[in-house]
């Protein structure tokens, strides 16, 4: 059987393009065209030509080829190569496409596989989008979480229908989309709280084990992750990036920085943080003990923090901030501190722009250091003002210069007033 295949994007209109999505058309033995709408993305394309090909050779090439093919492949499947599209940057349909963070890969791959167990799905047939909504309800999240499950669900259900399936099954499910409840505001810490927190990472270890040579150990991951936590709260980095940081991301000198790269930043943007002085000082202490723990010299291609992983940053973190009388952990695991505001790696960040504020530092300068597309979100959601901050700034109000006796012509005419005054300037 003969068959010809061609791909091409829709012309333009307009000066735009129509589609950034390729076309694959094959062309029959008998004449017959089939097209088929392809990717954004040329490799994916080239990839999904060369099935169709194989396909139509083998004398399958029909309506619901594609579909009844996705149907028939167990969603286990399904899921891995949506995770691995994502790590590639071919998931998302008509945006700018670029992988996404390996942690939020991670737990997409999770929370699909958690979700598919618990309501039986085996199949991408047995996807219900009623089933799903109900899911997300019974799981008691607050905040913003159920929404960003409908959009990982929503995601998902587009890049099955680039694999061939026509009905997307979660593309009516809709998210409410609610404001943040009070109970997750973060609070912000000081700088001896940090220090604390930060020592104590160091020093629990040694208090709550008995054997000398594993609390030891334990006290050295502490001591990494009191390293991590100074770097977090003096520049602003997200776990998610500070956790991909390597050496060769870091620069010391006598003005110390780090260099976010775009493949793991929030905004795709490869950005310099700078640094004070005394956190580098720090960082070169952390170079010495990581390279006498591994046994070598430490190389550029090492990560920063080699030894500190996700539940470091979470639940160690959690309770080194509870043994050091910092908050309170809640039922709902979350550490809190006495007026109810959330205490988590987070709150460092939130720490940082509070601090930044508190210093003086110009809100332009402070919406640049981190890293923020918006002002707004600066100075509105991170930036923490307290009661002591309002008297501070009321107590740098100018006041009135003191006049002489008799410096005050009170009993002159408002002509004369005037005339004086001009004379005086």
């Amino acid at each position: 059987m003969s068959i010809g295949a061609s791909m091409f994007r829709l012309g333009t209109q307009g000066g735009k393009r129509n589609s950034q999505r390729y076309i694959i058309e094959l062309t029959l033995s008998d004449g017959r065209k089939i097209r088929r709408t392809a990717h954004a993305d040329r490799r994916a394309s080239e990839q999904m030509k060369a099935q169709l090909v194989r396909q139509a050779e083998r004398g399958e090439v029909g309506i619901e080829d594609l579909e009844a093919e996705a149907k028939r492949r167990p969603l286990t499947e399904h899921v891995a190569n949506f995770l691995q599209a994502m790590r590639e940057g071919t998931a998302s349909a008509g945006r700018v496409r670029r992988p996404a963070a390996e942690e939020y890969i991670q737990r997409v791959g999770k929370r699909l596989a958690v979700m598919s167990a618990d309501l039986g799905w085996s199949r991408v047939g047995d996807l219900d989008a009623a089933a799903a909504a109900g899911w997300i309800s019974r799981q008691g999240w607050s905040g913003q979480t159920p929404d960003m499950a409908v959009v990982m669900l929503k995601q998902f259900s587009a890049w099955l229908g680039e694999q061939g399936l026509r009905e997307q099954p979660f593309a009516r499910l809709r998210g409410s989309w609610r404001r943040a409840e009070k109970s997750f505001h973060r609070a912000h810490l000081l700088p001896d709280q940090v220090e604390l927190a930060a020592e104590t990472a160091e020093q629990r270890p040694l208090t709550q084990m008995r054997h000398g040579k594993v609390a030891r150990y334990y006290a050295s991951l502490g001591r990494e992750r009191g390293h991590a936590v100074r770097l977090a709260a003096y520049s602003g980095i997200r776990r998610g990036e500070l956790l991909q940081l390597l050496w060769s991301d870091y620069h010391h000198g006598d003005n110390p920085w780090v260099l976010v790269r775009g493949e793991t930043a929030k905004n795709g943007k490869t950005e310099r943080i700078d640094l004070p002085r005394f956190v580098g000082e720090k960082l070169e202490q952390h170079r010495a003990e990581l390279s006498l723990a591994l046994g070598r010299p430490v190389h550029q291609g090492d990560l920063l923090f080699p030894r500190t992983g996700y539940r470091h940053l979470t639940v160690k973190f959690g309770d080194d901030l509870e043994y050091a009388g910092l908050g309170r952990r809640g039922a709902d695991g979350r550490v809190r501190n006495e007026q109810g505001l959330v205490i988590d790696f987070h709150s460092l960040r939130v720490s940082y722009a509070t601090w930044l504020v508190q210093s003086g530092t110009h809100p332009a300068q402070a919406m640049r250091l981190m890293r923020h597309a918006d002002i707004r979100l600066t100075m509105q959601t991170y930036a923490r003002v307290t009661d002591a901050d309002i008297r501070a700034a009321v107590d740098k109000l100018p006041e009135p210069r003191e006049r002489p006796a008799g410096a005050i012509p009170w009993r002159r005419a408002p002509s004369q007033l005037h005339r004086m005054d001009a004379k005086q300037a």
